[in-house]
């Protein structure tokens, strides 16, 4: 998940499109030059040529920095580095009156390619931040949940792999809300969540399932494994102090409950779950995790 804020992001890509169509015209401007054997741009055989084009610019000099420290942003920018080397080889023949031949074209071809593939990466990896994300806490949406939950379930129907799903619930957040502003209880809401994210795998997913509830997908585990890296997590939390302007810090608790996708029943069934062994958590105490058993949906 990219730590940027919801402008940012907006601001990042809709700069990052408007370079995207000045390199396209950089391009026609690079195959007019050479089919009419035109005198080049000088700039566009720097060794340092992918520095100074539009889309450069942008790279090295207005991108975020947690968006240029992306895993998806450093394919682009070797594939747009050298995708310029390829067009000054290109030019360089054209300048010394050397034959360009049809392998120099397949290359920079080729090279213009994965360019344009790592550019729709890059594009559709802000988007789905934007649109499938939700902007307070960074969870994903309800939408991706439903996706995701769907794919799972069949792998589990499959037998490819187990999951465990968690619902997690912060404890006392009316009281919060109603105590210190919904201001701080918003900010309670997004320090928790993303310390749980930090915590999980990459591969480990958090959906805000309604305002206050949030849903942890962990492919591949049983419930005994969710329950250590649940319960990690839940006595962690509790040191995190969440900002607020007064004498004192505040501090969270949150209650979990866990369930299985199982390959007989729907996802919105274990969904209801993991939601009934939740309040089980609340009516033990809070601040504690429960496992679904059918003994939970008698009480």
């Amino acid at each position: 998940m990219l730590d940027t804020d919801e402008i940012s992001l907006q601001a990042a890509l809709k700069q990052l499109k408007q370079a995207i169509y000045n390199h396209e015209l950089w391009h026609k401007d690079l195959t007019r030059t050479i089919i009419g054997r035109l005198p080049c741009d000088q700039r566009d055989v720097a060794k340092d040529a992918h520095r100074h084009c539009c889309l450069g610019l942008w790279f090295y000099q207005q991108a975020p920095t947690t968006l240029r420290d992306h895993p998806a942003f450093a394919p682009l920018r070797n594939s747009h580095r050298h995708l310029h080397e390829l067009a000054a080889q290109l030019l360089t023949k054209l300048t010394t009156e050397t034959s360009i031949t049809l392998a120099d074209y397949d290359e920079f071809n080729t090279g213009l390619d994965q360019f344009r593939l790592e550019v729709k990466t890059l594009e559709r990896e802000i988007e789905g931040i934007l649109y499938n994300h939700d902007p307070l806490t960074g969870a994903e949406t309800q939408l991706a949940m439903a996706t995701e939950l769907n794919k799972l379930a069949e792998q589990v129907q499959q037998n490819i792999q187990t999951c465990s799903i968690a619902i997690m619930n912060l404890d006392h957040l009316k009281h919060l809300n109603d105590t210190y502003g919904h201001d701080t209880g918003d900010r309670a809401l997004s320090v928790a969540v993303r310390y749980v994210v930090e915590q999980l795998r990459p591969y480990d997913r958090v959906f805000r399932y309604n305002h206050e509830k949030f849903l942890i997908s962990m492919p591949g585990t049983d419930l005994q494994t969710s329950y250590r890296v649940i319960e990690r997590i839940r006595q962690k939390l509790h040191a995190i102090a969440v900002a607020y302007e007064g004498p004192q810090p505040i501090f969270i608790t949150a209650s979990f409950g866990l369930a299985l996708l199982e390959a007989n029943i729907s996802p919105e069934q274990c969904i209801h779950h993991a939601d009934q062994a939740m309040y089980a958590a609340k009516s033990a105490g809070r601040n504690c995790t429960r496992i679904w058993d059918a003994a939970i949906d008698d009480d």
